[in-house]
């Protein structure tokens, strides 16, 4: 399995005194329960922008494979500055299949801890998909459904932050319930659902109507909601890497200005040539590694198409 990537930022700009490497390593040493291994670089810099450095510790819990490394970066005024800031906290907490319940104990552990120092986890807004993925694996049912809500719930809780529509590498079991809290839908020109495990797109996408990007990367191959979405203003078009194998005049009506369509490495086989009637501004389609069957036809029908 891979190492399950845990973010931690700090709820304090510029804490007095400065979270030490030493205090971090204190926690880490207690999640594992072992003497642990820091390390730290030297600082570099000038004094306009600032000095910085990296900073590391490592720890084994004994007895087993589990192992955790947090790595951050320090800064500073002065390259003499004996306490410097600690930014964000990235760790990578690995070990083998079966030690996913310990795996879980020593995050929790690390979060218990470093929320002492005034850092909060924020893995579940970031990119917890490794975590949730890992408990399926494992067979650990009720935990992935317990990890899935708590991730909409943080999703939910964080909508209103930010301008553009940006889920990925995210596991949740409601993504509706996700979109739908997304405040001044009107004012959001992106949405991008990415590695999300989605079997369709969500119907939630129209409500941004404003958008002028729409980008759905995943494994999923029903996109029937495209058809009721009316977006006056997307010019982009992805579902690169995507498992559609058609895309029909229907499921592009409401895109009246595309003038972009990105199908590459997907399972499209069949783009109809009547598409242009429904997005007579398209001019560029990236088809890379797609197997399009029909691409001498769509070639001579569409003259004025730029194929990449």
């Amino acid at each position: 399995m891979a190492s399950w990537p845990l973010v931690f930022e700090s709820t304090v700009d510029t804490p007095e005194p400065p979270v030490s490497i030493e205090s971090c390593a204190a926690v880490v040493a207690e999640a594992v329960g072992a003497d642990v291994i820091t390390e730290v670089g030297e600082l570099s810099g000038n004094p306009r922008d600032a000095y910085q450095r990296g900073a590391w510790v490592t720890g084994h819990v004994p007895g087993t494979e589990i192992r955790l490394e947090l790595s951050t970066t320090q800064w500073a005024y002065s390259p003499g500055d004996a306490h410097p800031q600690t930014g964000i906290l990235y760790v990578a907490l690995g070990g083998p299949p079966a030690t996913f319940t310990a795996r879980v104990a020593v995050w929790h552990a690390l979060r218990d801890g470093l929320a002492r120092l005034a850092y909060v986890d924020r893995t579940f807004t970031k990119h917890p998909a490794r975590i949730v993925d890992d408990a399926d694996a494992a067979g650990e049912m009720a935990a992935a459904a317990r990890l899935r809500a708590e991730i909409r719930e943080a999703l939910i809780a964080e909508a209103y932050k930010f301008r553009v529509v940006w889920l990925v590498d995210t596991r949740v079991d409601d993504i509706e319930a996700v979109l739908a809290a997304y405040p001044d839908p009107d004012k959001k020109d992106e949405v991008t659902l990415e590695n999300c495990k989605l079997g369709a797109l969500p119907a939630g996408c129209g409500r941004f109507t404003n958008i002028q990007a729409l980008t759905f990367i995943d494994s999923g191959s029903d996109i029937n909601a495209l058809r009721m979405m009316k977006l006056p203003r997307l010019t982009k078009l992805s579902f690169a890497r995507s498992g559609i194998t058609r895309l029909t005049r229907d499921d592009v009506a409401g895109l009246p200005l595309l003038t972009e369509l990105d199908v590459s490495d997907s399972r499209l086989a069949e783009l109809d040539p009547a598409i242009l009637d429904r997005c007579p501004r398209l001019q560029r389609v990236k088809m890379r590694f797609a197997p399009l069957q029909n691409f001498s036809a769509l070639r001579e029908a569409w003259p004025n198409v730029s194929w990449e």
